[in-house]
């Protein structure tokens, strides 16, 4: 049992539980099982069925949704040639308990391929972009809706849904205040969700490299600061140019864009909110980076099995962390910043533990769940105590890679 909460306190919140369920009474609950900490990630916490592609939580830690990607069953989609090509789920989880609840009522279960997700900041609905590809790289109409996680009040919102043909691939920032959108054309802009209405941030769509080396077009945006005032994309010379190698990743200033007024904002220069940029060694493999939480450090995957972290003020390298035995596969930074939990995985999936400051290597932790073959998500708890990671098996697990005392002094 876990004894961070009081009995009162756990019997409110699955009586409010129930009630958001549609229950009639505390009895008609399932009785679950509440996370036992001492088993420290020794036994999986639940199976989405299918490999874990992302998990976010709530600020308050009371909701956990999972995004997995299925090969196999009902989930599974058809190329039309007979081969089957991946699907994706989404499940919501109350972060007490093991098992989903029954809270049909948040629908999250409902879209159609989804491929990124946000809680905002006071818990009170979460963004899911659906749609799309499942690898971002097109064939598909990206939509972005907003699912209220309240009970029907008076006076709530109107129901919240952006699309456009045109979109193939769309992230979410992780407190859900950007939207950041590619066309078929390859076009990437920016849509600012706190504001009414929406305000689009358009970007030309080649600009000057820093280096003065050739012209350089945003080829992905990788990630957006937890913050909301930076986003990294990574920068490529435009096809045929003979400098595809040259790649840099560029850290544009955000809360620039929002402060500018909509008329102006689809013509403004991609140079009004340079920030930084830095060259890498590959193309980061996807979206393997993560920005601090105070947006002044940005970790990313560098050559397979190193990770560098530079600083976004001025792109200058802080630290670079490897060789690690196998491909990184999964990065985040602690609450507090201090240290980096990096996942890893080819044979066999394991978690690291980096400290930033020192560049040294404090715990190392191989996933139970043997016949994985890497981790592929990870988000540590708001305290910093807990790493929840998923693995290509679809097993959740938690892991408590430091004690409470711990965790005050780093």
């Amino acid at each position: 049992m876990n004894k961070r909460f009081p009995f009162s306190r756990r019997l409110f919140l699955v009586q409010g539980l129930a009630f958001l369920a549609g229950c009639r009474s505390i009895t008609d609950l399932p009785t679950l099982p509440f996370l036992d900490r001492e088993e420290a990630g020794n036994a999986p916490l639940l199976n989405v069925g299918g490999e874990v592609a992302e998990i976010r939580t709530t600020n308050d830690w009371r909701f956990m949704a999972v995004r997995a990607r299925t090969r196999h069953g009902a989930d599974a989609l058809s190329d039309g040639g007979g081969t089957l090509r991946l699907g994706t789920n989404l499940s919501l989880y109350n972060i007490e308990f093991q098992r989903p609840l029954p809270c049909p009522n948040y629908g999250l279960d409902l879209f159609e391929n989804p491929t990124a997700l946000a809680f905002t900041p006071k818990a009170e609905s979460c963004y899911v972009v659906s749609g799309g590809s499942v690898s971002g790289s097109g064939g598909g109409h990206v939509s972005v809706d907003r699912v209220t996680l309240a009970p029907p009040q008076k006076g709530a919102p109107e129901p919240f849904r952006l699309e456009d043909p045109e979109w193939i691939d769309a992230i979410l920032s992780p407190a859900a205040d950007w939207l950041a959108v590619q066309t078929k054309e390859g076009v990437w802009s920016f849509r600012d969700l706190t504001a009414d209405p929406v305000k689009e941030v358009c970007f030309p769509e080649t600009y000057p490299s820093q280096s003065g080396e050739c012209q350089t077009a945003v080829s992905r945006v990788l990630a957006i600061s937890p913050d909301g005032m930076l986003a990294a994309a990574l920068m490529a010379p435009p096809p045929g140019s003979g400098e595809e190698r040259n790649q840099t990743i560029a850290v544009w200033d955000l809360s620039t864009a929002r402060s500018i007024p909509i008329e102006k904002a689809k013509k403004l220069p991609l140079e009004a909110l340079f920030v930084s940029e830095f060259h890498i060694r590959d193309n980061a493999a996807g979206r393997i980076c993560a920005f601090s939480h105070d947006g002044q450090m940005l970790a990313v995957r560098n050559k397979q099995k190193y990770v560098g972290i530079w600083q976004t003020a001025g792109g200058r390298i802080l630290a670079e962390f490897g060789e690690h035995r196998q491909p990184v596969t999964a990065l985040q930074f602690t609450p507090n910043n201090a240290k980096l939990v990096v996942g890893t995985g080819e044979n066999f999936g394991r978690l690291l533990v980096w400290d930033v400051r020192k560049g040294r290597l404090l715990r190392t932790y191989n996933d139970p769940a043997k016949e994985s073959r890497k981790i592929t998500a990870i988000q540590v708890s708001p305290d910093g105590n807990l790493v929840y990671f998923g693995n290509d098996r679809g097993n959740v697990n938690q892991w408590e890679y430091q004690s409470a005392s711990e965790a005050k002094k780093s």
